[in-house]
């Protein structure tokens, strides 16, 4: 049985405001956001949910979001940043303008979810191909691979977070220390604009790029623990990075390997957190 579409509200008017004076009515976003009811329509929203633990149109903006974030090719804190400021997607999900958006947890735990389930997987490439008729991909992704792509986007955005984060740190606490052990490289690669550039849209170029970070945080955590003070080993970021290490790659001597979970059990979340989205809701 497709969805009801009485659940959808309204476009809020001060989005809708601010969108068109922003965008042509043409852009996708506006598009889709002007046809939501009939997107939702031809989606069986509950099969998106297969908890059944959260409101339909929550579900639903959730599952658009998703979407979205495939078609920029951006991570969980991106998107949720994209949520929280973007009158375009705000006026796609029919959110008020002062939303505070969807959380990054959010969107981790609920593309998990989706991956727990063959159904909830089969409507979300429903979602997808409806989507894709409209025009928002440059070609109609399968459910399963724009899932766990998202996954691997995330955790590259992690590592090259974590990594720019305790350089930052390293240059105010111990810099001559960094300038005698920092690869050349580091200052381009961890600059704040290309630590948020998201381009790494393949596999194989995620993979390597993943493996870089590897071998970049690998060369930092060892020169710290070899030669570094033990005030550098507590550095919070220092053991952050230690235990990202630990967690996402295989060390075997001096060759470090990304370790490829797929999205269902992915480690970058830690162990025993709680699933909020469950009980957050993402209504006006």
């Amino acid at each position: 049985m497709v969805a009801e579409s009485n659940f959808v509200p309204k476009i809020p008017s001060e989005t809708s405001q601010a969108a068109h004076g922003l965008y042509n009515l043409q852009y996708i976003y506006l598009r889709i956001g002007d046809q939501l009811e009939d997107l939702i329509s031809r989606i069986d929203v509950r099969k998106l949910d297969p908890g059944v633990h959260i409101d339909d149109m929550t579900c639903f903006r959730l599952a658009l979001a998703t979407a979205f974030q495939f078609a920029e090719s951006l991570p969980d804190e991106m998107a949720a940043e994209a949520t929280l400021r973007r009158m375009d997607w705000k006026y796609a999900l029919y959110l008020p303008v002062h939303h505070p958006g969807i959380s990054s947890q959010d969107l981790c735990e609920f593309r998990q979810s989706l991956l727990s389930s063959p159904a909830s997987q089969r409507e979300f490439g429903n979602l997808l191909s409806v989507l894709d008729k409209l025009g928002l991909f440059s070609y109609a992704p399968q459910p399963e691979y724009a899932l766990a792509l998202l996954c691997q986007l995330s955790r590259l955005y992690q590592l090259r977070q974590a990594m720019k984060e305790a350089l930052t740190l390293l240059v105010v606490e111990a810099p001559e220390w960094l300038l005698a052990n920092a690869s050349p490289h580091w200052y381009g690669r961890y600059q704040s604009e290309e630590a948020n550039q998201s381009n790494f849209i393949s596999n194989d170029t995620l993979h390597k790029e993943i493996n870089k970070i590897g071998k970049d945080i690998y060369h930092l955590v060892t020169a710290i623990n070899r030669h570094g003070s033990q005030a550098l080993a507590d550095l919070t970021e220092i053991q952050r990075l230690n235990q990202l290490l630990a967690s996402s790659f295989e060390i075997n001597g001096n060759l470090v390997k990304w370790l490829t979970p797929s999205c269902a059990n992915c480690v970058r979340r830690m162990s025993g957190v709680n699933r909020n989205y469950r009980s957050r809701n993402y209504d006006l």
